[in-house]
């Protein structure tokens, strides 16, 4: 557990401010054992009739309280900062894994809601680096409570000490209890909320086909099977943390039954003891603290088994070539072969396309056809054979120069939410707006930026939602035209249009060979 904690503060930079916040609650601590003490000295003041020190001590402890708070408040705050700055820090380290990560192993991730995952994974595993800062937080305190008492009475000291070994027994006991019976939990929450995700996006063919009551019975038996296991297994954790709830209580009792006992023998003041009774009173709320912590990060840490793996996973390979020369052969493919796990789709595939060519690739669905495109743009990576690109082999050329060199379009459209004008930005920051029209005019867009009062800033939604079919491929076409690469691949980019688009889109390849 404090392996991955630790790797957890490492890879968020913010081990400083852990010290930091150590340092400031063990502050917190101190002036809390010094208001314990004020309050015995008003109680000794009060009994024995002394009303100036008992103004005193109302002095100190208020001052000592107000220190404490404000204290108190800012490390909370600071607390939370580090929180947040620790989920980004994480969620812009998953997606950059992710986005770097061989297609292999995003395919390999469960389908389903998987931004609603990692999300949920991430914030476990941020809770889980924050309790642990908890934990810590808290064993300081309950060692100075503990010299606190020392100082104040031994044997009130090791009335409350005698309590500690049974206490870190069994919080070992429940910790080694939790994980079994969180994991399958959360498992099962995550199937469901997949099952979920997969329902919404199949609501039309639900509809149509008259699936409702069968998606509502795997829906139901899904939320009972979660519900069940999370039930079974909280159940078994109240069990276990009921027993320590009762012995959190034992260490103020035995200090009260000795504290009466040394006082009826003059042995200890009655300010003592009521010091003693309330630093024994925080330190119980600590270890109530520390219970609660010690009990939920190894179920919060649970989440890192799918965190870790996005961070640890094979990146693609990028090679260090920027530039080429000019080669007669713009693409060669030599004995090259894929297999999707054990699955092989290409075999000892050679061909050679010369540059100024075009090429179409025809085959039966599933023959292969998307993953050679995928191939020559560096999506994925050849099993066996050798792939050029301008007479360098692909796994030679640095990924962002590649994409200099090849542009893709593919039968699925990828835009972002936003206006059409920025989805082109998106691409070059620097193209303008009246060269953004006259691109949209080549892809036969300029009737609708001239019938909108928006003009080029019309909002398309989220990927494109208030366009047709037929327009968010051609606005795809212009993105990938902004780049005027040396190749440009379609990969069925009119598959799932009418006829109308289908010309359109048919029209704008047509020119660009022209050119």
């Amino acid at each position: 557990m404090v392996k991955k904690i630790k790797r957890l503060w490492y890879e968020a930079g913010l081990q400083r401010q852990f010290v930091l916040l150590a340092v400031l609650y063990s502050v917190i601590a101190v002036l809390s054992i010094l208001g314990s003490y004020a309050i015995g000295q008003i109680t000794q003041n009060a009994v024995s009739l002394s009303w100036i020190s008992v103004q005193n001590s109302m002095l100190v402890f208020v001052a000592v309280s107000f220190l404490s708070v404000v204290l108190l408040f800012w490390a909370n705050l600071r607390s939370a900062r580090v929180s947040q700055d620790m989920s980004v820090k994480f969620k812009s380290k998953t997606v950059e894994s992710l986005l770097t990560s061989k297609t292999e192993f995003y395919q390999s991730l469960e389908q389903g809601d998987i931004i609603g995952r990692i999300n949920g994974d991430i914030g476990a595993i941020v809770g889980a680096a924050t309790r642990f800062l908890i934990i810590v937080r808290n064993l300081i305190v309950l060692a100075l409570l503990t010299l606190a008492l020392w100082v104040l009475d031994i044997k009130l000291m090791f009335a409350f000490l005698v309590t500690i070994p049974f206490y870190f027994t069994l919080q070992a006991v429940i910790a080694k209890y939790s994980t079994p019976n969180i994991v399958p939990w959360r498992e099962a929450m995550g199937k469901t909320n997949g099952l979920i995700q997969d329902l919404l996006n199949n609501r039309t063919t639900i509809k149509v086909f008259r699936l409702n009551n069968i998606a509502h019975d795997w829906l139901d038996e899904k939320l009972k099977k979660s519900a069940n296991k999370g039930t079974i297994g909280i159940g078994k954790l109240y069990a276990l943390n009921l027993s320590l709830i009762l012995l959190m209580v034992l260490p103020s009792l035995l200090m009260a039954i000795i504290g009466i006992q040394l006082i009826s023998t003059g042995d200890l003041s009655l300010g003592t003891l009521v010091s003693a009774i309330f630093i024994s009173t925080l330190a119980v709320d600590a270890m109530g603290e520390l219970n609660n912590a010690m009990n939920n990060v190894p179920q919060l840490l649970a989440s890192s088994e799918r965190i870790f793996p996005i961070w640890d996973c094979e990146k693609q390979n990028d090679g260090i070539i920027k530039s080429y020369d000019s080669s007669e052969v713009a693409i060669s493919f030599q004995n090259v072969s894929f297999s999707y796990g054990p699955q092989e789709v290409l075999r000892n595939l050679s061909f050679d396309i010369k540059a100024g060519e075009k090429v179409g690739f025809v085959g039966t669905s599933g023959s292969g056809k998307s993953t050679l495109l995928r191939l020559i743009t560096k999506l994925i990576e050849p099993t066996v054979g050798k792939i050029e690109i301008m007479g360098i082999d692909s796994q030679d050329w640095n990924n962002e120069a590649l994409r200099n060199v090849v542009s893709f379009v593919s039968q699925d459209t990828y835009l972002f939410n936003g206006s059409i004008y920025e989805n082109l930005q998106l691409i070059d920051q620097s193209i303008t707006e009246e060269e953004s029209e006259k691109l949209l005019s080549r892809v036969y867009l300029d009737g609708l930026i001239q019938q909108n009062p928006d003009g080029i800033h019309l909002k398309i939604g989220e990927n494109g939602s208030n366009l047709s079919g037929g327009q968010r491929q051609r606005l795809s076409i212009a993105q990938s035209l902004i780049r005027n690469t040396e190749i440009v691949l379609y990969d069925e980019v009119t598959s799932a249009l009418d006829s109308t688009s289908e010309a359109y889109v048919q029209k704008i390849i047509d020119a660009i060979d022209s050119n």
